[in-house]
């Protein structure tokens, strides 16, 4: 969560999530633009994008709505998954070393400076 005022630079993953994370229930591109602080324009970039790739369908009965769709919610999956892989290994830091792995806090500079044969493949 960002503090009031502090300005958020998204990639463009995580934008495309946040899209697919809100339209788990229908929404309009007007909700949208509000909620995801993006201009109308850059939404249905995203928007075309999104359902061109088949992660979200306009609604039947509503048409102006917009869901995510099955294949979407497997990409919310993943991406979720990813993320706290990335989060495991920015929290437990660690080295692989001679075929085992160290605790990068507990390396010494010793171990990193070895020298090591680049074998061609």
């Amino acid at each position: 969560m960002s503090a009031i005022g502090e300005k958020r630079n998204r990639d463009h993953l995580h934008i495309i999530t946040e899209i697919l994370e809100q339209c788990q229930k229908p929404q309009t591109k007007w909700a949208m633009v509000r909620s995801l602080n993006l201009s109308h324009k850059m939404l249905v970039s995203y928007l075309t994008e999104l359902e061109y790739t088949k992660l979200i369908e306009t609604q039947s009965n509503t048409p102006s709505k917009r869901k995510t769709t099955p294949r979407g919610q497997k990409y919310l999956r993943k991406f979720r998954e990813l993320q706290n892989i990335a989060d495991f290994s920015a929290a437990n830091p660690c080295i692989i070393t001679n075929g085992s792995i160290k605790d990068s806090r507990q390396i010494k500079a010793k171990d990193c400076s070895s020298k090591t044969k680049n074998k061609t493949i």
